[in-house]
């Protein structure tokens, strides 16, 4: 069974599968477009290029609900990981963590992934004991995310110039 991905998908990955089993006259995928400053992003560039690759230029609503629907329901997830860390409940800390990292690391938030990575490893270790900060630094680095998935799915305005009348 050597025909299946992975999660999280790198689109080097399907582009690979996706051409193993396409007929020959399919049409390349096209080349992501890199973003600057990668370090100073809470978004993985490449992978956001490589969703917004995924979606195409006739699919733009896909990528847009695909990121609303994560921030939705991240934003769920960290509320119910903060109330099963109150409740010292490790599984279900374990089980909502987990859940939020697979989502996260998905669409390229990978410090939210990481820290949820942290979380889930706390609660699968039944020592809840350093939940509290991990999950603070994890709902900022959430935030920062969801800032920059704002911006993606609502870009602003650029601003105007005085030549335009």
């Amino acid at each position: 069974m050597d025909d299946y991905l992975t999660k999280p998908m790198k689109l080097e990955d399907l582009l690979a599968m996706a051409a193993k089993w396409a007929p020959a006259s399919a049409a390349p995928a096209p080349t992501p477009e890199p973003m600057l400053e990668p370090s100073k992003q809470a978004l993985d560039p490449a992978k956001v290029a490589s969703l917004r690759s995924l979606a195409g230029n006739s699919n733009a609503p896909f990528f847009t609900q695909l990121f609303e629907t994560y921030v939705a329901d991240s934003g769920t997830r960290i509320a119910a990981l903060r109330q099963a860390a109150r409740d010292r409940d490790s599984g279900r800390v374990r089980a909502e963590a987990h859940a939020l990292a697979g989502a996260s690391l998905n669409v390229g938030a990978a410090q939210v992934g990481e820290l949820a990575r942290a979380a889930e490893a706390l609660g699968t270790a039944n020592d809840l004991c350093g939940i509290d900060p991990v999950i603070e630094q994890l709902e900022e680095a959430f935030d920062q995310s969801r800032l920059e998935i704002m911006e993606l799915v609502e870009p602003r305005d650029p601003p105007r110039t005085g030549t335009d009348g």
